[in-house]
């Protein structure tokens, strides 16, 4: 063996002894915290049942925030030291757990963080979850639709057609249409990241890996504030994307490249889109933005006829439809109820 391989072989030897032995002194003092942590679960109220995933937590804290949490001597400077070790772990947990829809495992986290600590600490670990941000927004929208008595007045609605046009305060109704929009434009995201992936390719369009855009913003807009307009048709909604992708198909691919320097690709396939849709009765403001888009990223071929417009569109409409049914029924209940009483 060379002197140069003999080298290597001591240095990862060296590496690996020093992990294990850190891996090591990491347990043995996790193991030496567990009665102080049974001490001060118990003192604020966890149960039991809990402990086992706050050493879990602490656990994967690392050696440094152990020790740490050894080195305290009361139990409120435990507490904070606890809270400071397991907040990293606790932001990482809860934004695979709102990803996830993990209910059990955001009310457990909530729960054991808001013991240990305060507002304050919650609301800082929450603030380094991205996806748990907005789930306590929404919720947060719930609480306020629930206080400013949106739903009481939902009895006197009785159609998802009545519900269209809001409860008649403009408070309230900002309030009940921006929580729709908050749920379907979640409900994209969503199908984005976690369900195409396990998609397989179509036939003509290929693999779809995106149908979350831009565009898809304002058209929540108008499905939720301006569910009575023209542009909010289904059929209009979707079928002036595929309009726009056409229009954007006949530029890319038909309109010589000189016509470029008067006015640039994207801008033509905006445009051509605008006077398609008129054309064509589907006008769909949104759709246009789509065209400028598919020009921009020259997405030339088949796929953009169905995404990530067109499905993306299919599923807002989906999720529309779901808050719509749900608001209706929860309505048509509580009138039930009114009239019994």
């Amino acid at each position: 063996m060379s002197a140069m391989r003999r080298l290597l072989v001591a240095v990862c030897f060296t590496l690996s002894a020093h992990a294990v032995l850190a891996d090591a002194d990491a347990d043995a003092t996790l193991e030496g915290l567990r009665e102080k942590v049974h001490a001060v679960a118990a003192a604020v109220g966890i149960d039991a049942d809990h402990v086992g995933g706050l050493m879990d937590l602490l656990r994967q804290s690392g050696a440094d925030k152990l020790t740490a949490v050894a080195k305290t001597e009361d139990s409120a400077t435990t507490r904070r030291a606890l809270v400071e070790a397991i907040a990293p772990v606790v932001s990482s947990e809860l934004d695979s757990a709102f990803a996830s829809l993990d209910v059990h495992k955001i009310h457990q986290h909530f729960r054991l963080v808001r013991k240990l600590g305060s507002a304050s600490h919650l609301y800082g670990i929450i603030l380094e979850a991205p996806t748990a941000i907005f789930g306590v927004a929404v919720a947060g929208l719930v609480s306020l639709l629930g206080s400013t008595g949106v739903v009481l007045k939902l009895r006197n609605k009785k159609t998802e057609q009545d519900l269209s046009h809001g409860v008649g305060h403009p408070v309230e109704d900002a309030l009940l249409h921006g929580l729709g929009a908050a749920w379907c434009l979640f409900a994209l995201q969503y199908t984005q990241t976690h369900l195409l992936p396990h998609l397989p390719a179509l036939p003509l369009f290929g693999k779809i890996d995106v149908i979350f855009l831009p565009p898809h913003a304002p058209t929540t807009m108008i499905l939720l504030f301006a569910s009575s307009g023209p542009a909010a048709v289904p059929k209009t909604v979707l079928l002036s994307h595929v309009v726009s992708a056409a229009a954007a198909w006949f530029v890319l691919n038909l309109v010589p490249e000189e016509t470029f320097q008067y006015i640039d690709c994207p801008s033509l396939c905006s445009v051509l889109a605008m006077v398609t849709m008129t054309l064509t009765h589907f006008v769909h403001p949104p759709a246009a933005a789509y065209a400028f888009l598919v020009g921009k990223n020259n997405w030339t071929g088949l796929k953009p006829f169905f995404a990530p417009g067109f499905a993306g569109c299919v599923v807002l409409l989906i999720a529309n439809m779901i808050y719509s049914y749900t608001i209706g029924a929860i309505a048509s209940l509580m009138t039930r109820k009114v009239k019994r009483s």
